[in-house]
């Protein structure tokens, strides 16, 4: 966990300053490195994918920045889009991002969330099927990065 609390004292080499509007105030990451962590579906719903971060906002005044580096993959088309737990951040049809029929691509997703809680909040990439059959990470390297910021 990097955590940098609100205030760093100065006796730890801060500035004893109060963070502001803006600052990052933790970074959590999950990293795949793929091979045995694919994932395909034939779903037309929205199902996990392999990658979840877990963070936990210091005020309920912080945004996060949720910022995911995938390959996605379909033999039909396929969306793909961020949960923040239960919650679709994306479109409830489309979700954040589409790949068309027969594409294989390493993709992002990038969402800026106003959750207004202090509570753990896990965000995870989830995918479904247009058409055919979809893929994450299909033995690629993927990382999901959700970064707290000072509201």
């Amino acid at each position: 966990t990097n955590f940098i609390a609100p205030t760093i004292p100065a006796s730890v080499g801060g500035t004893g300053r109060t963070a502001v509007t803006g600052n990052i105030l933790q970074v959590q990451t999950t990293v795949d490195e793929g091979g045995s962590s694919n994932k395909e579906t034939t779903s037309a719903s929205f199902v996990t994918g392999t990658l979840a971060v877990a963070i936990t906002p210091s005020a309920t005044s912080s945004k996060i920045l949720v910022m995911t580096a995938n390959a996605f993959g379909s033999s039909g088309d396929g969306y793909f889009t961020l949960y923040r737990d239960s919650t679709n951040a994306g479109g409830a049809t489309y979700g954040m991002q589409r790949i068309n029929a027969t594409t294989y691509s390493n993709g992002a997703l990038i969402h800026l969330d106003a959750p207004s809680s202090t509570s753990e909040l896990t965000y995870t990439v989830y995918f479904r099927a247009g058409s055919g059959t979809s893929y994450v990470n299909n033995t690629q390297y993927a990382q999901i990065i959700a970064m707290e910021v000072a509201g």
